[in-house]
C-alpha cells in the first residue's frame, strides 16, 4: 500500500505539471510564412528572455519581453484562454507579444493551426524553424 500512494503522488505531481509550460518552450526563431526566412527570434540570456526581429537583412538590438500574466492571456484569448493553454511574452510597452499554444484550439473565433501566434501590428500564425 506505500509503495501505490507513492505512485499516485507521483503521477499527480507529474499531471500537474504537463499543463505549466514554461516561456522557455518559445526560444528559437520564427518566420511569418511557412518554409519562409527568420524573421523573429527569442533568446534566454541571464534569465532574461529577449526578443529581435529582422529589419531588412539585419536583426534589431535585442530587447527584453517578460513572461505574460493571465490578464494578458484572457485579454488576447478571451474567457476560454485556458482551453488554449497559451504560453508567452508580453512587452510592457507597445503592441508586441508570442506565445505557443495548442494546436487546433479555438479561441475567439480562430482556429491556431501551427501552434504559434504573435501580436504585432495585429495579430498572426507564425511558424516555428
Amino acid at each position: 500500500m506505500r509503495y501505490r500512494g507513492g505512485l499516485l503522488a507521483c503521477i499527480a505531481i507529474v499531471v500537474a505539471g504537463c499543463g505549466s509550460a514554461s516561456p522557455d518552450a518559445l526560444v528559437g526563431e520564427y518566420a511569418i510564412q511557412a518554409n519562409g526566412p527568420p524573421e523573429v527570434k527569442v533568446t534566454k540570456t541571464g534569465g532574461k528572455f529577449l526578443v529581435s526581429l529582422r529589419q531588412g537583412g539585419d536583426w534589431s538590438q535585442a530587447e527584453a519581453v517578460p513572461p505574460c500574466d493571465d490578464k494578458h492571456y484572457a485579454d488576447l484569448f478571451g474567457s476560454d484562454w485556458r482551453g488554449v493553454q497559451p504560453v508567452g511574452l508580453c512587452a510592457t510597452s507597445g503592441p508586441f507579444a508570442i506565445f505557443k499554444v495548442t494546436r487546433g484550439a479555438r479561441a475567439r473565433g480562430r482556429t491556431f493551426q501551427t501552434g504559434y501566434f504573435m501580436v504585432f501590428m495585429g495579430g498572426f500564425e507564425i511558424h516555428r524553424l
